[in-house]
């Protein structure tokens, strides 16, 4: 029987907060699908960061929001972090496969090489984890890498438009110079960085959740 591989894709913003996070020198991330199952891990893991967010804010006693570009300015390397979001950590949860993969706009490329190079005959399963058509745009990116088609910069175009439309309804219900609605839209920019981290997340069934690491190919 084949293998199969499920790549949850979470764009705006878990997943890019995620790939940062990598990027800024964490060991690991534990993906847990609602806020007490966070708090109690951090209990038993004292030095942990508690990231994510409750309706797309940060939670009381959360170190960091899903933010990415929150976590830009700090040295994370070899940190725990502890990540609770309202789609892409309930999707990984609900997924059922053999093999893990988590994914936005800032890594489909590594997403794609990995799967083709561990996994080249594993039937894929993606799993967009939000209702807009950022996720699905993105799972059909990595399809077409997936069977070596050539790829242009319509991602980044639709990626850009629907990042519009998503500060836009911050806007509306926030106001546009809330500091939410602000840190909103440096986020989302960040999402719309097509491929600039080069690490494919892999995630593990633990006791814990979901616990991703990042894996380069060589």
């Amino acid at each position: 029987m084949p293998t199969s591989v499920g790549v949850v894709i979470d764009v705006f913003r878990a997943f890019t907060t995620s790939a940062i996070a990598f990027e800024q020198g964490a060991e690991r991330i534990i993906c847990v699908r609602d806020l007490d199952a966070a708090r109690s891990l951090r209990q038993r893991l004292p030095h942990s960061l508690l990231v994510g967010e409750d309706n797309g804010l940060q939670p009381d006693e959360f170190d960091f929001g899903n933010s990415p570009t929150a976590l830009l300015d700090h040295d994370l390397t070899g940190r725990t972090l502890v990540l609770r979001t309202s789609n892409g950590t309930k999707g990984l949860a609900q997924t059922h496969t053999d093999h893990l993969l988590a994914a936005g706009g800032t890594n489909t490329e590594a997403t794609a090489d990995f799967i083709k190079t561990i996994w080249p005959s594993a039937e894929v399963f993606f799993v967009p984890t939000r209702p807009g058509r950022e996720d699905q745009a993105c799972a059909d990116h990595i399809a077409l890498r997936l069977a070596g088609q050539d790829v242009t910069d319509s991602l980044q175009e639709t990626f850009a438009e629907l990042a519009k439309e998503n500060v836009a309804k911050w806007e509306a219900a926030l106001g546009p110079n809330h500091p939410d609605v602000l840190g909103y839209a440096a986020d989302v920019a960040i999402c719309c960085e097509v491929d600039r981290s080069n690490v494919a997340m892999v995630g593990t069934r633990t006791n814990e959740g979901i616990e991703l690491r990042a894996h380069l190919l060589d």
